[in-house]
């Protein structure tokens, strides 16, 4: 089952409503059928994709003081990932460009920046008068760790996407930094001489790995590409050992967490087994009200980082390959026999359809 067809079959019982908004004709499924991705033209967002967009357009028109640099970065990541209206994301990028001169201080600001900016086809090296690149390349030169590894796995991701070469200092303190359980983390901030494990920061190191496994393979670096899917493959493991029963990960917020570590996986292809974790944050949307998602296991409201950092765990992209395209859903047809959870009885006030050809549907813009 493709994971646009596991979502849709996961929140047949969830009655999103989607009112309240300025809205843009686009496209979603209710409920999707058993069909492949190759029949579908586009990329079509599911139900519980589209109610999240929506909650956080009405953020931004209500509460715009919530968008901190950090959060509307993940923002852009996260509206680019399902092709959401140009319009909101050319709102929160005017927003970024304020924010810009003191977010880029730090090398992991600055990389978060262009990688949303790599998203939506614009130059990371002329965005208000900053050449992000530059900022990123003096940061490693200074330090290969950029500051520390909250900040290094998102500095090689931008500086692999730009084409830009990562200097073998930081490559080696990101294979360093790995634990022996293969596990990446911190130092605990009470004790400096004890190793945090980090499921969240496992997560994004992934994706830099991958990228960094694909630049070693296009230049036949044979050693370089072995220690690099060596190195993922532990901490892959890790990650496969730690999840909980509920199958999620726990971490300061399980929904932030869970959704790093799918993206992390998506980045080697290893996440489309992970069945229960796309559960548990469909869950944990229906838990909130069934459009933003908690930052606790027991909250009921949403909250802005956990709703945007979901939207791309649900999302079939990764940092790595994240790019805005207008979210598209064609009437297809197939004789493919739906899924029986997707056939399934659902609960009172879900959609009861199971037609093969996907429902038309609207995603948000801020109408200002």
């Amino acid at each position: 089952m493709n994971l646009r067809t596991r979502l849709a079959a996961l929140a047949c019982a969830a009655s999103l409503g989607l009112t309240g908004l300025s809205l843009a004709p686009m496209a979603q499924a209710t409920i999707r059928p058993a069909i492949s991705v190759a029949a579908i033209e586009g990329y079509c967002p599911a139900d519980v994709e589209v109610a999240a967009v929506e909650w956080v357009a009405s953020l931004w028109e209500n509460k715009k003081d919530a968008f901190t640099a950090g959060f509307t970065a993940e923002s852009v990541f996260a509206l680019a990932a399902v092709g959401a209206e140009e319009g909101l994301i050319d709102e929160l990028l005017a927003h970024l460009r304020t924010l810009a001169p003191k977010y880029t201080e730090n090398p992991g600001g600055a990389a978060k920046l262009a990688i949303a900016l790599q998203a939506m086809g614009e130059d990371p090296e002329n965005f208000a008068g900053l050449d992000l690149v530059k900022i990123m390349q003096d940061a490693l030169a200074k330090d290969p760790t950029a500051e520390g590894i909250y900040n290094l796995p998102y500095v090689v991701i931008a500086l692999v996407r730009e084409g830009v070469e990562v200097p073998d200092a930081a490559v080696k303190a990101l294979l360093e930094s790995q634990d022996a359980s293969g596990a990446w983390g911190f130092q605990d901030w009470q004790d400096k001489t004890k190793f945090v494990a980090d499921a969240d920061t496992t997560g994004a190191v992934l994706m830099a790995l991958a990228g960094l496994e694909e630049v070693a393979k296009e230049a036949k670096a044979t050693d370089d590409q072995a220690a690099v899917k060596a190195a993922a493959a532990k901490g892959i493991a890790w990650l496969s050992s730690t999840r909980n029963a509920k199958g999620y990960w726990d971490g300061y917020s399980p929904v932030n967490t869970t959704a790093m570590v799918l993206m992390g996986l998506r980045a080697w292809d290893k996440d489309e087994a992970e069945t229960k974790a796309f559960d548990y944050l469909l869950k944990a949307q229906e838990q909130a009200g069934g459009k933003g998602f908690p930052n606790s296991p027991t909250g009921t409201e949403p909250e802005l980082y956990a709703t945007v950092q979901a939207i791309q765990g649900l999302s079939d992209m990764t940092l790595l390959n994240l790019e805005w395209a207008m979210a598209e859903c064609a009437d297809v047809e197939t004789s493919a026999t739906p899924t029986a959870s997707a056939t399934a009885t659902p609960t009172a006030g879900a959609s009861t359809s199971t037609s093969t050809k996907p429902t038309p549907g609207t995603m948000p813009k801020t109408g200002n």
